[in-house]
């Protein structure tokens, strides 16, 4: 299972730091934290075809950074056996059994195992899996959950579909109902749209507008900064044409892209060093994934483009022919103090391209 983007502090026992954030894009599936959504009750598959039993899951709340294996099982109601050509799952965050070539009597089922790594960026994150086989239309599993987190933002996201929303509110509130202060949203103070303001409180509603930020294909994140002391940087998404998929064109060039753009330092002091890692995956759909350019992963350098902070590589480990993690340390400056988004700048042979650390240093 390749491990996702993750950090952990280099303190003087070497304990691990956990991340409170991940990125998604939808609607919430649950309002609760630790009370997962129900999945549909399992039904058999129809006579007469292939299917599943469930076909969905519905975690609920999930953490940011977490991983959940669930099992399908899959039966052949069908008349005849059934060869299986293999499973896609719809984005890297799933990994899945290996079915090519598995054949099913009539009647005869198997578990088939999907695991999703959750993203640390809060939301909804879906993950499809169509299984195929010959002979039929592909079967659809779904595993679905809401990386939630002790602040939760409603909707877990700005911004609107195809850009036609450029401003709007959003509620920022704690799960446990603990009272806590805003600190910057969106890289500025934040613009209260209900009574509480910059007061201390556990529910917040904010203004957002896309046209106060400077350089929109930079800021693929608002950025919330809070007081809250299990929760200081609460990442989301912007939805707006101009941070999806042409915010990184020069993928297509270099054939590598972030499997993750933001990593969630949570809260540092001045000086103190993270070891950040994010990981690299090789991107060429223009050749239908083939490997043109091996040296892809040769990593050059990495540096830290915000005055802020500095950034030094430590070390490149390969995940599989797709994936290489790259670790790297982040020091925010001595003299520095309060909400840090710093962009950090990552050269291959091939080309570079720039993710986000976010950090709450006092």
């Amino acid at each position: 299972m390749p491990a996702r983007s993750s950090i952990v502090l280099l303190t003087l026992m070497l304990l691990p730091l956990v991340g409170c954030g991940g990125g998604a894009e939808s609607e919430p599936v649950s309002n609760g934290r630790d009370v997962p959504a129900t999945s549909p009750p399992a039904v058999p598959p129809a006579s007469g075809s292939v299917g599943a039993s469930p076909a969905r899951f519905d975690l609920g709340a999930i953490e940011p950074g977490s991983e959940h294996a669930r099992t399908f099982q899959i039966t052949n109601g069908t008349g005849a056996p059934v060869r299986f050509v293999r499973a896609v799952p719809s984005c890297k965050c799933t990994t899945v059994t290996e079915i090519a070539d598995r054949t099913l009597a009539p009647g005869e089922s198997l578990p088939f195992e999907a695991v999703l790594a959750a993203p640390r960026t809060p939301g909804v994150k879906e993950a499809k899996i169509q299984v195929l086989y010959e002979g039929g239309p592909p079967l659809q599993l779904v595993i679905a959950g809401d990386v939630t987190m002790p602040i939760k933002a409603t909707p877990a996201f700005i911004g609107g579909p195809k850009g036609k929303t450029s401003a709007g509110t959003v509620v920022i509130e704690s799960v446990d109902g603990r009272p806590f202060t805003i600190l910057q949203a969106g890289g500025a103070p934040p613009l209260a749209a209900g009574p509480s303001g910059d007061a201390s409180s556990a529910r917040h509603e904010l203004e957002w507008d896309l046209a106060r930020l400077d350089d929109l294909s930079r800021n693929i994140w608002w950025t919330v900064f809070t007081d809250h002391p299990d929760c200081p940087v609460l990442p989301l998404r912007i939805r707006s044409p101009e941070t999806g998929s042409r915010s990184d064109m020069a993928r297509f060039d270099r054939h590598w892209m972030f499997d993750e753009r933001v990593v969630n330092a949570e809260r540092l002091q001045p000086g103190e060093t993270a070891l950040v890692e994010v990981v690299l995956a090789h991107y060429n759909p223009r050749q239908r994934g083939q490997v043109s350019k091996p040296q892809w992963r040769n990593l050059r350098s990495i540096s830290s483009l915000s005055p802020n902070a500095t950034a030094e590589m430590v070390a490149v480990t390969p995940i599989s022919r797709d994936e290489i993690r790259v670790s790297f340390s982040f020091t925010p400056v001595p003299d520095f103090s309060g909400p840090l988004d710093a962009l950090i700048r990552i050269e291959t042979e091939t080309g570079s391209g720039e993710c986000t650390v976010l950090a709450l240093v006092d």
